[in-house]
């Protein structure tokens, strides 16, 4: 713990998008083995296992599996700049000090979270459907619908999918960022948002890998 605090604070920036980058695959690798479980023993993903079409499941996830943990990669790694950036940002337009009241330090914490919950959640899964759909889209050109754009491509998607994810993301992210925010070290808090992040990224990247149109109770498979 001292080497990787040391670490961290010789080397934020660069330990700090490595290990988003690393945290961010070893979610999206929780997800793909869920996919795998989910085709050998559906009833274990889903309380109503005959309602799901399995060769469905396997038709929607195209990606191959390294290419996709490579993708999952550089996206964990890239946010993760933006993110320290944010970080920082919210502690100059919040602060709060040592000899400041309970309440008031409550009420900095509160206005941090809204902030954060108003700004981050929207713009990071926007993103990375749009990431994910664009990937598809130029990697992937036989699983393309014929004359299909990749913005159309990525408004069906995220008129498909951004709202259940929306709702599920602040169901997981507001209380782990209220943690954050009043508890975590602002030195910590990227590390604690990446330990957070795996767990969500795992339902984030299967959805954000399903095809465009497909069967909505694939989508309503429980992840979490």
């Amino acid at each position: 713990m001292k080497r990787f605090h040391s670490l961290m604070n010789a080397r934020p920036i660069l330990m700090g998008s490595m290990l988003s980058g690393v945290i961010t695959v070893l979610g999206d690798l929780g997800s793909q083995k869920i996919e795998k479980m989910g085709t050998e023993e559906p009833g274990i993903v889903n309380k109503a296992p005959q309602q799901i079409n399995i060769d469905q499941i396997e038709e929607n996830h195209t990606m191959n599996p390294f290419a996709r943990s490579a993708s999952m990669f550089l996206w964990g790694y890239a946010i993760s700049f933006p993110l320290m950036f944010w970080y920082k940002r919210l502690d100059i337009w919040f602060p709060i000090a040592k000899n400041d009241s309970r309440l008031f330090e409550f009420k900095q914490v509160m206005s941090k979270l809204l902030t954060h919950q108003v700004c981050v959640p929207i713009a990071l899964n926007i993103g990375f459907f749009t990431y994910v759909q664009s990937l598809d889209h130029y990697l992937h050109p036989h699983t393309q619908q014929s004359n299909e754009t990749l913005l159309e491509k990525v408004k069906a998607k995220l008129n498909q999918d951004l709202l259940t994810t929306m709702i599920r993301s602040a169901q997981l992210w507001c209380p782990a960022n209220l943690i954050n925010f009043y508890v975590v070290p602002l030195p910590y808090r990227i590390l604690f948002a990446n330990m957070v992040g795996a767990i969500w990224i795992m339902y984030l990247s299967y959805v954000a890998h399903l095809k465009v149109g497909h069967d909505e109770k694939v989508a309503e498979i429980e992840l979490l």
